[in-house]
């Protein structure tokens, strides 16, 4: 079946545009289909079973007659179903690709299929990262992602076993997804002979080392490859740029990793994420964090310490791929193991030769090289059903209220209760602050405080108008009373919003200065202390 010349349409009513990559085991296409004058696209994985005509002798040479082989191969194919219906109970969520639809086909002999499997179409995470640095908000935000699509494989029993740059990919609105559930299995089949599967690079120690693993296997994957990204694109023990790296120093840093030597700490000012991600890199399983969940709440907390860091004007590691050179970018381009094209490897790791099943072939390949707000999954505990009803929407609020409380920004509820500390002054009470309080050019003034006084000015001007002759008099010595004090609660208003005495002067600018004066002190006070005080309503 030659799919790069076929016309007719595949799933009723879509076409191929192109080939867009390839694999060991299938080839993706982008495909399309119209409707109403409106275009739709998505990937198509082509899968053929058996690859070639030659893997059939090698069958043959093994002792195998054509009824055998035919047994064989839909042994295969069933197992390949099996993967399938992995995708299907995992679809609907955003942060897993999605599955839409597959077909099987079988040719007259019995022994040779064509397996199309239809899913959206993404940017593969290398791609993405060619054109979009990965700073640290955006290595949280992985981070935080892959988590919620851990957390559904764990509810399901699935353990991905293969969590690397190759299969993660990037929806048009940025959010990052978990693809190729190829290498993943069922709890529930392999908990008593668990194969070796997945890839060297990013593997746990435990899988390395064929000792028995579970879900916690997934979550060391995920932190070593936030550790790479966080370590200026290097794994742990190797060379940090610019010095190259050997061959010798691969071997090295992965014996030294698989046996469990303490990780070198990441070069990064937000020490909370720093621990997170070392924490999930333990070598121990029981060391790390117990779930997908877990992990993805001390992301969650690193995320709020992130954006402390980043208001303090703390800079932040970027890794650039438009600044690196070109032989860093070969040497790059060696190390990402399998280049093939998005989805390329989804659902095919484990279609191997039977006799071949139980081996494991190495690959050496370390990786060596973030927009909107993250969606948030609700807690998936559920009460045991003997809970009567009131008992159970006991617990539905109670995991309601703690799902509501990581989203609440500590520094808004600090903020709310201060603001709420202390009262607002009455009119009178800033008039009084006015003469007594206000008299330098110190500290910080709120909001109210100033139109309070505002207020009192305007009135007195409006009373002394009103009185012939000795009112003007009257006015003349009240404003040189209180020019010093009012310039002095002027400087103190900017203050309070940050800003310099210097900014006055904007007074001078026509029109354009007056109308930007009014919009600083009708600002709100900062709701933390800065260079010139404390903030007012405290």
């Amino acid at each position: 079946m030659n799919m790069q010349s076929i016309n007719e349409p595949i799933f009723g009513n879509w076409y191929i545009e192109e080939k867009i990559g390839s694999g060991a085991f299938g080839t993706v296409y982008k495909i399309k289909r119209e409707e109403f004058g409106e275009t739709y696209y998505a990937a198509l994985k082509v899968i053929r079973i058996p690859l070639d005509d030659q893997e059939i002798s090698s069958l043959r040479s093994e002792g195998m007659d054509d009824r055998s082989i035919t047994a064989y191969y839909k042994d295969l194919v069933q197992n390949l179903v099996s993967e399938i219906k992995i995708l299907n109970s995992l679809k609907g969520n955003s942060n897993i690709v999605s599955y839409e639809d597959h077909r099987i086909l079988e040719d007259e002999t019995g022994t040779r299929y064509t397996i199309l499997i239809r899913m959206e179409l993404l940017t593969p995470l290398k791609e993405y990262m060619m054109h979009n640095p990965m700073d640290e908000e955006k290595v949280i935000k992985l981070g935080l992602d892959m988590c919620s699509a851990l957390k559904l494989c764990e509810k399901n029993h699935i353990i991905h076993r293969d969590i690397k740059p190759d299969n993660i990919f990037v929806s048009p609105n940025g959010d990052f997804k978990l693809g190729d559930f190829g290498v993943a299995k069922t709890v529930e089949k392999t908990m008593s002979q668990m194969s070796k599967k997945g890839t060297a690079t990013f593997m746990a120690p435990e899988v390395y080392l064929g000792k028995p693993y579970d879900h916690r296997a997934d979550i060391y994957s995920l932190g070593l490859l936030l550790y790479q990204f966080l370590n200026h694109n290097r794994a742990p023990f190797l060379p940090l740029p610019p010095n190259s790296i050997t061959f010798s120093d691969r071997e090295k840093a992965t014996a030294k990793r698989i046996s469990g030597e303490v990780f070198p700490p990441l070069p990064i000012e937000n020490q909370e994420l720093a621990n997170v991600v070392l924490k999930a890199c333990s070598c121990d399983p029981s060391e790390r964090q117990a779930s997908a969940e877990e992990f993805y709440n001390g992301l969650f907390n690193a995320m709020n310490a992130e954006r402390s860091l980043s208001e303090s004007g703390t800079d932040q590691v970027v890794v650039d791929f438009n600044e690196t050179t070109d032989t860093d970018l070969d040497k790059t381009v060696t190390d990402f193991d399998d280049l093939a094209s998005p989805l390329s490897d989804v659902l095919l790791q484990d279609i191997e030769p039977a006799p071949r099943e139980d081996l494991f072939e190495e690959t050496v390949s370390p990786f060596d090289k973030i927009n909107n707000q993250n969606e948030f999954t609700e807690s998936e505990k559920k009460p045991p059903e003997s809970q009567s009803g009131s008992e159970t929407d006991k617990h539905e609020k109670q995991d309601f209220e703690k799902t509501i409380s990581q989203f609440d920004d500590p520094n808004k509820k600090d903020i709310v209760q201060t603001a709420s500390s202390k009262p607002k002054n009455s009119v009178f009470q800033s008039f009084k602050l006015f003469f007594s309080g206000y008299t330098d050019f110190k500290g910080r003034t709120r909001r109210s405080d100033y139109w309070h006084v505002v207020l009192i000015n305007v009135l007195i001007n409006a009373v002394c108008v009103c009185i012939p002759i000795v009112g003007y008099g009257l006015l003349a010595l009240y404003t040189l009373a209180t020019i010093v004090p009012s310039i002095a609660l002027c400087v103190r208003r900017l203050h309070d919003i940050g800003k310099s005495g210097i900014h006055l002067l904007l007074f001078l600018v026509p029109l354009a200065g007056v109308i930007l004066m009014l919009v600083w002190f009708t600002t709100d006070s900062q709701p933390t202390e800065n260079q010139y005080g404390q903030n007012p309503k405290m």
